[in-house]
């Protein structure tokens, strides 16, 4: 009887691992500077954003402080219920002597 040989090479060879290393290297080195460009990127953005926000929170402040409202147009101050009663019993004494 002949004992069939197992261990014999197949016809394709599997790369080593120097040939593996050696492939994936430039991939790599790919895959960084794309992670890295889409990082930076996103750095700017988000640093635009930053900044237009800023801007629009400054001018919204200004607009408030300088007693105009969202659409442009002036604002009246509102008044406490004391601060009303007061005014109408200035305008009712004003009506009274005649003054306005």
């Amino acid at each position: 009887m002949e004992e069939i040989k197992t261990d014999e090479k197949q016809e394709t060879e599997e790369p080593t691992a120097t040939d593996k290393e050696e492939g994936i290297q430039p991939e790599t080195n790919r895959l960084v500077e794309d992670t890295n460009l889409a990082a930076k990127r996103l750095e700017d953005a988000t640093s635009a954003a930053k900044e237009e926000r800023i801007a629009r929170e400054q001018s919204y402040a200004n607009m408030k402080l300088g007693g105009r409202g969202e659409r442009g147009e002036e604002t009246k101050p509102e008044f406490s219920e004391a601060e009303k009663a007061s005014r109408a019993r200035i305008k009712a004494v004003g009506d009274v002597t005649g003054s306005a």
